[in-house]
């Protein structure tokens, strides 16, 4: 971070690929030199599907999560944007079934 705003991130790629494939030593290198630069941000008010569409077209996993000023509020992952789409999609399966069902009973 340089005055708040974030300036690279790492993951644990980076460790793995800038780090100990080189034969670094994780214990001595700096996040420095290892973090990916021009972290992609996105503003804590966007939504889940402005974060999915940013991750695709920057083709990353991880985005920093900023306010209005560019100042670092955490990060967001695919992890946790498929883990809240899946539960979404579980309870739209769960109306639309019972709807279903209702239709099926009013029929019968």
């Amino acid at each position: 971070m340089e005055g708040g705003v974030p300036c690279g991130i790492i993951t644990d790629r980076d460790i793995i690929l800038r780090c100990v494939a080189e034969g670094g030593d994780p214990l001595l290198v700096t996040a420095d030199a290892i973090m990916s630069r021009g972290v992609e941000t996105i503003r804590s008010e966007d939504g889940v599907y402005e974060a999915a569409q940013k991750m695709r077209r920057a083709q990353v996993r991880r985005l920093a999560v900023v306010d209005e000023s560019g100042n670092a509020l955490g990060i967001v992952s695919f992890d946790d944007v498929f883990d809240l789409l899946s539960e979404e999609l579980g309870s739209l399966r769960e109306v639309l079934q019972g709807r279903r069902n209702q239709k099926l009973s009013a029929v019968a």
